[in-house]
């Protein structure tokens, strides 16, 4: 088993969840952030929503 270690997870790849790493990782560009998400990343709803 492979053992990572990060200073912050983000649960959900969304815009919300994709923003928060995005300004962790800008305040603190040493700080390991992981995103976690139960779908393939960029393909959360509210980034595929387009209004088509």
């Amino acid at each position: 088993m492979i053992v990572k270690q990060h200073d912050t997870i983000v649960l959900g790849a969304g815009l919300a969840g994709l923003r928060a790493a995005i300004e962790i990782a800008r305040k603190n560009s040493a700080a390991a952030v992981a995103i976690i998400s139960k779908v393939q990343l960029m393909r959360a709803h509210s980034v595929c929503a387009e209004g088509e």
